[in-house]
């Protein structure tokens, strides 16, 4: 059965305690990020040496953890970049760890995350706070995707959508294309969407946020930042194929 997203990303488990190498965040603002317009389109290969990243100053950083030290800021570096043009947003993260060789990364099938370290966003395109699109990387590359709905999820939905994984000296990084098809967004000349990502060192069972997730509050959607300038973006022509057989018999006499 897919991974309910709502749960694990709510579950706290705050009877752990670790060691901390960084201070509590003391900020309660809400989070924004300008995304930038790709003028070169990055290859998917678990590398962020494409020009389009070395070009875009802005990174998503200071991920707060939810689970175990609730409010503090993650142990591990991450930072995530995102630009788009009129196919696609691309996402490129760099997951900073000291122990690379203690990257958990279990094979499993599509949608399961098993027992493995992963990173994720979400988008909440029409900032309702209820509906929205999950797509997670597994530190072995396995993918998993969720829609989200006011009362619940679609654990059937599967997006096409491509991500590659690489394990490097000093972490790991996650390189993802989601095609505009993917999505499903309001008509208007400049898109503001709710977004998160998070991640998980499952090793220390430690969950971080780019935007705080509060246990206190109910839901996580509505606990999102904004991206902002994503524009003149259309919504793609989606076609559905159904099999169609015709036969015809000829009887002669």
């Amino acid at each position: 059965m897919k991974l309910i997203f709502t749960i694990i990303f709510a579950t706290l488990c705050t009877s752990l305690s670790f060691a901390q190498k960084s201070t509590k965040k003391t900020s309660s603002s809400k989070r924004t990020y300008e995304v930038t317009k790709a003028n070169s389109v990055p290859i998917i290969d678990g590398k962020l040496d494409d020009a389009i990243w070395l070009q875009t100053p802005l990174s998503m950083t200071d991920f707060i953890q939810n689970q175990p030290q609730v409010g503090a800021l993650a142990r591990n570096k991450t930072e995530v970049k995102l630009v788009y043009d009129n196919e696609a947003i691309y996402i490129g993260a760099m997951l900073y760890d000291e122990n690379p060789d203690s990257i958990l990364k279990q094979l499993t099938i599509r949608d399961r995350i098993g027992n493995s370290d992963w990173f994720a966003v979400m988008f909440d395109t029409y900032e309702d706070g209820n509906n929205g699109f999950g797509f997670a990387v597994t530190a072995a590359g396995v993918q998993i995707d969720t829609k989200y709905f006011v009362n619940g999820e679609d654990v059937g939905w599967n997006a096409i959508w491509d991500s590659e994984v690489t394990i490097v000296d000093n972490g790991w990084i996650v390189e993802i294309k989601l095609p505009l098809s993917a999505l499903r967004f309001p008509d208007k000349a400049e898109q503001t969407w709710n977004f998160n990502a998070t991640r998980t060192v499952r090793r220390n069972r430690e969950r971080s946020w780019w935007s705080e997730l509060k246990p206190e509050v109910d839901g996580f959607l509505n606990q999102a930042g904004k991206l902002n300038g994503i524009k003149d973006i259309e919504s793609p022509t989606r076609l559905f194929l159904n099999p169609y057989v015709s036969t015809n018999v000829e009887h002669k006499s």
